[in-house]
This record gives C-alpha cells, structure tokens and sequence, in this order.
C-alpha cells in the first residue's frame, strides 16, 4: 500500500470516531470532502474479492467418477478456480481465501 492509500486509509476508518459528518470531518483535517469519498470508493473497490459470478456444480471425485458431490465453485478474475465441496469447515475456507488474498498484497 503506498504511503498515500495509507493516508487515505486511516483518515477515512478514523471519521465515524470523531462524530462529526463527513463534511465537518475533512473541514477540521483540511482536506476536501471529494477526495475523501474518491478515496473511500477507491479503497472499498480494492478490498473487494475479485471473484467471478458464484455457480453451483456437480464435480466428481477421481476417486469416486460415479458419484459426483455438490460443490461451490469459485473463480477469480486472474483465473484460479476454488471448489468448495459439501461438508467443508468454514474455518478451512477462510484460511484458503485469506491465503488468496495475500497473494494480490
């Protein structure tokens, strides 16, 4: 993250805090209201998952090619395909994701 988005950032997590309006906020720091939501859209679109559209699949096991199982299946924009079979831990899933996403950092 550069050393603006960093700026940026804190500023922007830091206004609900202050309990003033967003307006008073960037008046009070010196710093325009347009920036700040140019700057909270812009970090909200990098935090989003780049993922393609979710579909439900029928996937089959190599072990098992006659009784394929109910999976989720995920795809991001760069390609890399996560199949979430019935019965996974949510725990494991976010571990996984998290992983993913240290790989865009």
């Amino acid at each position: 993250m550069s050393e603006r988005a960093g700026f940026w950032r804190e500023l922007i997590e830091a206004q609900p805090a202050s309990g003033l309006s967003i307006e008073a906020y960037c008046r009070r720091r010196g710093v325009s209201t347009a920036s700040f939501y140019a700057w909270r859209r812009r970090l909200a679109e990098e935090a989003m998952p780049r993922f393609l559209p979710v579909r439900v699949a029928a996937v089959a096991l190599r072990n098992e090619p006659l009784a394929p199982r109910p999976a989720v299946e995920l795809e991001r924009a760069d390609g890399i395909r996560i199949r979430v079979f019935d019965g996974a831990r949510r725990e494991t899933i976010c571990d996984v994701l998290a992983a993913l996403d240290g790989d865009r950092a």
